[in-house]
């Protein structure tokens, strides 16, 4: 969710060999304006870019959606996740990203957010945090000191 060029969902489909790979982004920047972040940042409309790499790397189970998220009308036939990569820097977006995702997660699954303890993404981590004591029954929490946090569904 939030992918951009692509760079992690390819990868992640690139080496799963079952499950289908979905790619989420509005492709055209943020939709709620935090401190670091405004509207018309990060724009990236190379939808077409996308679905060259896709081809480029022979990519067969992955699908693009260009939205918002979620948008449950479009996902409804995603029934479980196993691995989400969310990459949203706002704290409205992550969320919501979080509180959709957490219920289609099965054992043993992975939410990766990114952006966390980063500077101008403060909000993300602060989300995180919260959620690292709401939910602390639910996940396991490891934080990368690559700016990531994983949570392994228990």
């Amino acid at each position: 969710i939030g992918c951009m060029r692509g760079g992690a969902g390819i990868l992640m489909s690139k080496v799963k060999s079952k499950g289908r790979t979905y790619l989420i982004d509005t492709f055209d920047g943020f939709h709620e304006e935090e401190k670091y972040h405004k509207k018309g940042m990060f724009v990236f409309t190379g939808i077409e870019e996308l679905k060259e790499n896709i081809k480029f790397f022979n990519l067969k189970r992955i699908k693009i959606f260009k939205q918002n998220f979620p948008n449950k009308e479009k996902l409804k036939n995603i029934k479980k996740l196993k691995l989400c990569h969310i990459d949203v820097n706002t704290y409205r977006s992550t969320k919501n990203s979080y509180n959709y995702v957490k219920k289609k997660l099965v054992k043993g699954s992975f939410i990766i957010f990114d952006d966390y303890g980063i500077f101008g993404v403060e909000q993300v981590t602060k989300f995180i945090n919260k959620i690292k004591i709401k939910d602390k029954k639910q996940f396991h929490f490891i934080n990368n000191f690559m700016g990531q946090c994983i949570l392994i569904k228990k």
